[in-house]
């Protein structure tokens, strides 16, 4: 897309995957809207609610759907990605069954994908941090030197540098004024960055259709400290900023580094893109601030929105204090599996380059919501990318890559112009993620 001259937009492959996408999200569209007219999908087909006798019956909330935008970008990621993400997910199945065999069923947790998923991003961060140590090393003597900032730069590295320690000190200071001790600031934002550096890290590296993150700092320490063990105030302060820290779906952090890259690749100024980013938060903020207490007003707070979201973290509050526990053994246990799997993986790559599993296939697929939708179409993309590579060769590869870019920009155009009519119309809308 970045290409001079727009040669994907000249691709009939291209325009072919873009009406096919397109054309489906406007008939599912149009089959909300008048139901006796024909759709093409589009709805999830639950398998956990067909299955009834034990022990498959434990498989829970299974959705089998096929996005078009999710199978065209799984054919842009590697193979053993994405062959990780759909196999890791069923053996996640398959776990709730065993457990289910051997008598777990009073358990609604097990197999703590969640808790494994926090030892398993926790492992690729530690193991991304590792494997940059000498860029990193370059970066800090660079700052401590005070070399000018280079063309790939987008801040001297003085300025980064000194903005993360400045930053970073600033905000314990705030935590440590409405009651939050130092010690526990630091932690909990050493776990935010370590989830925004893993994060950017696979999304620049492997591109996977989404991501999500539901063990947030905040669980991770009451995990390993109990909540008994750190102080109700510093809980309720931490607990506000869930908007923030909520499964990470909308992370900022990689979509501004592909903004930066997009930039560089077309000659313009990183700083530039800065200056906007800048300034996007201030008007955000603003502007998103009083939309909130707008619609809170004029439909009532108590009925507005999606209540459950807004709710379960004061729930979860109250339940701390009402409750106070002490460390999570089980919840504990998991996050170091989590964990060795990660590194066990890394270590099992390495010494033969050839295995198939990933470990970022592994920590993706523990998401209890976005690969529980995506994965069904993962797999669609694995397949066929597989038999193209293997029959086809790089060649035909390259050939049908406009296709699944297509799908993708047709997929994603159609829901916004569906977003855009409900939004002008005040009228539901098919949501093509539903």
């Amino acid at each position: 897309m970045l290409e001079e001259g727009g040669a994907l937009f000249k691709n009939r492959l291209m325009w072919v995957g873009l009406a096919i996408a397109a054309g489906m999200n406007l008939m599912n569209g149009l089959h909300l809207l008048y139901p006796n007219l024909p759709g093409s999908g589009g709805a999830f087909l639950d398998l956990g609610a067909m299955v009834r006798s034990r022990p498959w019956s434990a498989i829970g909330y299974t959705p089998v759907a096929v996005f078009p935008f999710a199978v065209g970008m799984s054919f842009f990621i590697p193979l053993d990605l994405s062959f990780s993400l759909w196999f890791f997910y069923l053996v996640t199945k398959l776990s709730r069954v065993a457990g289910d065999v051997a008598g777990f069923t009073a358990n609604p947790r097990f197999p703590y994908p969640i808790e494994q998923s926090a030892g398993a991003w926790i492992g690729l961060v530690i193991v991304a941090l590792w494997a940059s140590r000498f860029a990193l090393k370059d970066q800090f003597r660079r700052a401590m030197m005070g070399d000018k900032r280079t063309a790939s730069d987008v801040l001297a590295p003085r300025t980064a540098v000194m903005g993360l320690i400045f930053g970073t000190m600033l905000l314990i200071t705030m935590g440590r004024m409405v009651g939050v001790p130092p010690l526990v600031s630091a932690i909990f934002l050493i776990l935010v960055y370590a989830i925004g550096v893993g994060m950017a890290r696979i999304r620049a590296e492997l591109g996977p259709p989404s991501h999500d993150f539901l063990s947030d700092p905040v669980l991770m320490m009451t995990a390993v400290a109990g909540s008994s063990g750190i102080r109700m105030p510093a809980l309720t302060v931490l607990m506000l900023a869930n908007s923030l820290n909520r499964a990470y779906r909308a992370h900022p952090m990689p979509s501004m580094l592909e903004g930066f890259v997009m930039f560089f690749r077309r000659g313009l100024s990183a700083r530039r893109l800065l200056f906007g980013i800048v300034l996007a938060v201030i008007v955000g903020t603003i502007s998103s601030a009083w939309a909130h207490f707008y619609f809170c007003y004029k439909y009532g707070a108590a009925v507005w929105g999606e209540q459950a979201q807004c709710r379960w973290f004061y729930d979860r509050l109250a339940g701390w204090g009402a409750n106070p526990r002490g460390p999570d053994g089980a919840g504990i246990t998991a996050m170091l599996t989590g964990g060795a799997v990660t590194f066990g993986l890394m270590a099992l790559r390495f010494r033969l380059p050839w295995c198939p599993l990933h470990p970022a296939g592994y920590a993706l697929s523990l998401s209890p919501w976005n690969a529980t939708w995506y994965s069904t179409s993962v797999l669609v993309g694995w397949l066929i990318k597989l038999i193209i590579m293997r029959y086809g060769g790089l060649r035909l590869y390259r050939i049908a890559l406009p296709f699944f870019m297509g799908l993708v920009l047709g997929d994603l155009m159609m829901g916004a112009i569906w977003s855009l009519l409900g939004i002008t119309l005040k009228m539901h809308m098919f949501r093509f993620l539903n």
